[in-house]
C-alpha cells in the first residue's frame, strides 16, 4: 500500500514453485476506498511502493527474470532456474533512492543487495541459509530476517549503507519480518512450516501417508516406487539429511547428508548433493554399498539430473551470473558432454522417456518441450500443452507426458500425447491434509503411481518494539 492509500494487488497469480508466497501474476493497482483494480503489468512476482509511489518489482519474462525501479529501469537481471527464481522481495528506502531484495540465484547462499536509483550496487550481505523478508528503518538501514544454518530458525540481521551488519535479535524459532513502522515497531509473524509427502498406487486410490519428520520432502520417485526424501527442518541437522523409503519399509533410511537429486529407474542408486563449498556430487545406494564422488567439474548447484537406461546421467548444473547447462555425463565420470541449447531447462519429474530417446524440459517461455537425447539435440513444443503444466513423468509407452495443475488444495493430473497433444484426465489429487500452502511436486511413476510433497504453515503476528 502506498502513501496515498493506494493499493498494489497481484491478479490472477499462479503458484508456480510450491509455496504460496512463490507466485506470478498481473500487477494491478486499486483503492482502499473499493472499485475495481486496473491492470498494468504482467509477470510479476514481488512489488514494493516508494514514497513517491514509485514501484520497484521483480518480474520474470521466460528464464528472464528482473528487479526494476522504477518500473522499466532494471537494477539487476539473472536467470530463473528450476523452480526458484533470480530475485525476491524488493523493498523500497524511506528516502526513495534505495532499493533492497534478496539474490537467490545460488542456494543456500542468499544475498541482500542494496541498489541505488542509478543501478548502482552500494553494498551486500554476507550469504545467507534462507531468507524470510526485509523492511527499511526510519534510520535507513535495512532490517532482514534470515537463516544462518538451518530454515526453522531465524535471526533478525541489519545492513547499512556502509556495508556494516550487526545482529538485532535472534528469534526462538522461523520468524518473518513483514514491516517496521516510522517509530520502529517491528511487524513480524512466527511461522511453524512442515512438509507432508504421500503415495498413490493408482490414480484413484487413497492416499497413503509417507511424511518423515517435519520438513521431509519427496525428490525423485522411481519405477520400482522406491521414494527419495531429502529432510529440510532442525531434525535434518545443518548439512541436511537425505532418506531412501523403499516399498514395504515402515520407515525410511538415511543414506547421506544433504540434498536428493535423482533416483535411477530400479531405486538401487540416488544422486545426492552436499551441502559444502565447493559443491560435492555423489552417487549412494539406497541398500548396502558405499558412495561415489561425481566429478562433474567447477558448479554451484544441481537443479536436476536422472539415469539414462544405458547408465549415463544427464545433469542440469548451474554457475554463478549464467544459465543453467545439461550435460550427459559418464556414471563411471568422465568429461561432461553439453546436450540441451541454451533457454531449454529441466523443470518437473522424471523427465527422460522409458527408452531413453527423448527428455522433456520447458523453453524459455516455460512451455513444454521434448527434445532428442543426442548431440545436438532437436527439441519441439509439445502440442496441447501450457506453461501451467508442470511435468510429473512419461507413461509406460513412452507416448505421453503425466501433467499437474496446482490449484487451491488440490492438484489436477493430466495425460497430454505429445505427438497429438490430445489431453487426458487422470486424477484431481486429494490431499489427506487440510489448509495446505501449496504443492510442492508431484512425481509419477510409468505404472500410474504418484507421489507428491506438499508444505502447510500456520503463523502468528505480533508487533515487536524495543529492537534497536
Amino acid at each position: 500500500m502506498s502513501r496515498t492509500g493506494e493499493l498494489a494487488v497481484l491478479n490472477r497469480s499462479q503458484i508456480t514453485g510450491g509455496n504460496s508466497y512463490w507466485r506470478l501474476g498481473t500487477l494491478a493497482k486499486g483503492s482502499m476506498t473499493g472499485g475495481s483494480s486496473r491492470e498494468e503489468l504482467e509477470g510479476v512476482r514481488f512489488a514494493d511502493f516508494g514514497s513517491n509511489g514509485a514501484m520497484a518489482v521483480v518480474r520474470e519474462d521466460g528464464l528472464r527474470s528482473t528487479v526494476e525501479y522504477p518500473v522499466g529501469q532494471v537494477l539487476a537481471e539473472g536467470t530463473v532456474t528450476a523452480f526458484r527464481g533470480a530475485f525476491a522481495a524488493p523493498r523500497v528506502s524511506p528516502s526513495g533512492e534505495h532499493v533492497a531484495f534478496f539474490d537467490i540465484r545460488v542456494p543456500s547462499a542468499f544475498t541482500v543487495k542494496v541498489f541505488n536509483r542509478s543501478g548502482a550496487l552500494v553494498t551486500e550481505s554476507q550469504p545467507f541459509n534462507d531468507w524470510w523478508a526485509l523492511a527499511w528503518t526510519p534510520a535507513n538501514e535495512i532490517w532482514f530476517a534470515a537463516a544462518e544454518a538451518s530454515g526453522s530458525q531465524t535471526s533478525i540481521f541489519s545492513l547499512d549503507l556502509a556495508g556494516k551488519e550487526r545482529t538485532i535479535w535472534r528469534a526462538p524459532g522461523a520468524i518473518t519480518l513483514h514491516d517496521i513502522s516510522p517509530q520502529g515497531d517491528v511487524l513480524a509473524s512466527f511461522d511453524r512450516g512442515s512438509e507432508r509427502t504421500e503415495l498413490l498406487d493408482a490414480p484413484q486410490a487413497t492416499p497413503v501417508d509417507r511424511s518423515w519428520r517435519e520438513a521431509g520432502r519427496v525428490s525423485a520417485f522411481s519405477n520400482n516406487h522406491t521414494l527419495l526424501i531429502s529432510g529440510n527442518g532442525d531434525s535434518a541437522g545443518p548439512k541436511g539429511s537425505v532418506y531412501a523409503w523403499l516399498p514395504g519399509d515402515a520407515q525410511p533410511v538415511r543414506i547421506a547428508d544433504g540434498a536428493g537429486v535423482a533416483l535411477s529407474s530400479d531405486g538401487k542408486k540416488a544422486l545426492v548433493v552436499a551441502r559444502e563449498t565447493p559443491l560435492k556430487v555423489s552417487i549412494v545406494p539406497t541398500g548396502a554399498g558405499q558412495p561415489r564422488t561425481l566429478d562433474i567439474g567447477p558448479v554451484d548447484s544441481v537443479t536436476w539430473g536422472g539415469w539414462l537406461p544405458d547408465g549415463r546421467l544427464v545433469i542440469q548444473s548451474v554457475r554463478k551470473d549464467a544459465g543453467p547447462s545439461v550435460s550427459v555425463i559418464p556414471e563411471a565420470g568422465g568429461a561432461p558432454v553439453e546436450l540441451l541449447p541454451s533457454g531449454i531447462t529441466l523443470t518437473g519429474a522424471n523427465l527422460i522417456s522409458p527408452d531413453g530417446s527423448l527428455i522433456a524440459a520447458v523453453d524459455r517461455q516455460s512451455q513444454p518441450v521434448v527434445c532428442t537425447i543426442v548431440v545436438p539435440a532437436v527439441c519441439r513444443p509439445i502440442p496441447g500443452a501450457e506453461s501451467l503444466d508442470n511435468l510429473a513423468g512419461w507413461t509406460a509407452d513412452g507416448t505421453s507426458m503425466v501433467t499437474y495443475r496446482r490449484e487451491a488444495g488440490t492438484a489436477k493430473v493430466e495425460r497430454v500425447d505429445v505427438t497429438s497433444g490430445r489431453r487426458t484426465p487422470v486424477t484431481t489429487i486429494h490431499p489427506l491434509a487440510a489448509a495446505l500452502s501449496g504443492f510442492r511436486a508431484v512425481y509419477a511413476a510409468p505404472d500410474g503411481a504418484l507421489a507428491y510433497s506438499y508444505s502447510r504453515d500456520a503463523s502468528q503476528l505480533y508487533v515487536i518494539k524495543g529492537l534497536k
